[in-house]
């Protein structure tokens, strides 16, 4: 038998174990998996309850915060320090895992949240579903939006998903945090974000949602994306298929990149973005007051390497014909004649200089034109003025245009009289 001394010796020994070793093992809190969920503009937590419910069935503790007004008024750092507050609220523990999911706006609010107000806090994954991370052209319409819901259209989170807010261009020019897991799903037929490329984000994991099936509204509880999630948050790495990356010339391709960027890109690529932007059916008259701008912030020698016919047919308006000039060169009223292929030319659409500049095939081609064009027409006198402006390549430039005696069948009149002082017979 134990000694009463014993027993108490024993009995303290026991305390001891209990009190240090047993809680850090035995008695030790599970880590929590925490996911908090944002939900986008016009929307609230209730949207994004189905994701929430299951996620929980795999052992997540979703949480879905509701910003303050479905119209989201306020800006995208407002709504970041919104967030900041109520995970505070969730009283996380060192070894507790936090997940942002956002969807749509929600997506850029969780971003901004964990780059810009928590730099320092420990975040798993950041998980975005269909979000404007590059802008969306729906954020350029701050004044139907001013209409709509009184907003200010210098402020809001509808201004600070403009395409060329200072916002996105922060988010898409600060490198990611390399602690965080980033993925954004994206659709490309996305009728909010706009382009649907927009939802990409550089250096994360980008998963393109298919066409058929899928909506804006609906992504945040399709099946699909709620397999997806779940993946990404247990560590699995679905496949990932489409663009993992928009270069500068993609953005300003899909009209993501401010014109005043323009600059930022190589002299081959502003050929390449120019020639592929113009030639693109584009929607919107924005676009060209754009490429206008573009073209007077490109690198010295750029302008002669576009297409220049592609310009003149996209440009019909004389002020911008007259700005085309202006950046193309002496030379342009040439190729803007033979760009239009129009049957009326006007004699002061046609410098002298221009004439004087331009090369003979040039100039053939010109005349080709001008040959064709109705008879009694102003190019008689342009025809006569080639040549006079040319007379020791007149009778190269005869040849080109298909010989003297079509020069002699369209010429008429008072102008007849030039021509063979011109080409003699």
């Amino acid at each position: 038998m134990l000694s009463f001394c014993s027993r108490l010796c024993f009995i303290a020994i026991a305390a001891i174990l209990v009190t240090t070793v047993l809680p850090s093992t035995l008695f030790a809190a599970k880590a929590r998996k925490v996911v908090v969920l944002s939900h986008g503009w016009s929307s609230s937590a209730k949207e994004m309850a189905p994701l929430a419910k299951h996620l929980k069935k795999y052992g997540f503790e979703a949480h879905a915060i509701s910003y303050q007004g479905r119209l989201l008024k306020k800006g995208i750092n407002a709504y970041s320090k919104d967030l900041s507050a109520f995970i505070k609220k969730l009283k996380l523990k060192r070894a507790d895992q936090l997940n942002l999911v956002g969807h749509s706006m929600g997506g850029v609010i969780s971003r901004w949240y964990a780059e810009k107000i928590a730099p320092k806090r420990k975040i798993a994954n950041v998980i975005t579903i269909c979000s404007p991370h590059n802008g969306t052209l729906w954020g350029n319409v701050t004044n139907a939006a001013k209409k709509l819901i009184n907003m200010d259209p210098k402020s809001g989170t509808a201004s600070d998903v403009r395409i060329t807010s200072p916002t996105i261009k922060s988010l898409r020019k600060d490198p990611l945090r390399k602690d965080i897991k980033y993925t954004a799903l994206w659709l490309p037929n996305d009728k909010v974000v706009i382009p649907g490329k927009s939802g990409i984000v550089n250096g994360a994991r980008n998963i393109v949602l298919p066409k058929k099936g899928i909506k804006h509204t609906s992504a945040r509880h399709v099946p699909l994306v709620l397999k997806l999630v779940v993946q990404i948050l247990k560590g699995k790495n679905p496949a990932t298929k489409g663009p993992q990356k928009l270069t500068t010339l993609d953005l300003f391709r899909l009209g993501l990149l401010d014109p005043a960027d323009f600059g930022e890109l190589s002299a081959k690529e502003q050929v390449k973005g120019l020639n592929d932007l113009v030639a693109a059916k584009v929607v919107g008259a924005w676009k060209e007051a754009a490429i206008l701008k573009m073209l007077g912030k490109a690198k010295p020698g750029v302008a002669k390497k576009l297409n220049h016919s592609r310009f003149y047919k996209k440009f019909q308006g004389k002020n911008d014909l007259h700005r085309l000039y202006k950046y193309f060169g002496a030379v342009a009223p040439i190729e803007c004649a033979l760009g239009k292929k129009s049957k009326r030319i006007a004699n002061r659409d046609v410098t002298d200089t221009a004439i004087r500049k331009a090369s003979v095939p040039l100039l053939g081609e010109l005349l080709k034109l001008l040959l064709k064009a109705p008879v009694g027409n102003s190019s008689e006198k342009l025809i006569i003025r080639v040549l006079q402006l040319r007379k020791s390549h007149a009778k190269t430039l005869a040849k080109r245009a298909g010989g003297v005696k079509l020069f002699y069948k369209r010429i008429q009149g008072k102008e007849k009289k030039k021509l063979k002082k011109l080409l003699p017979k």
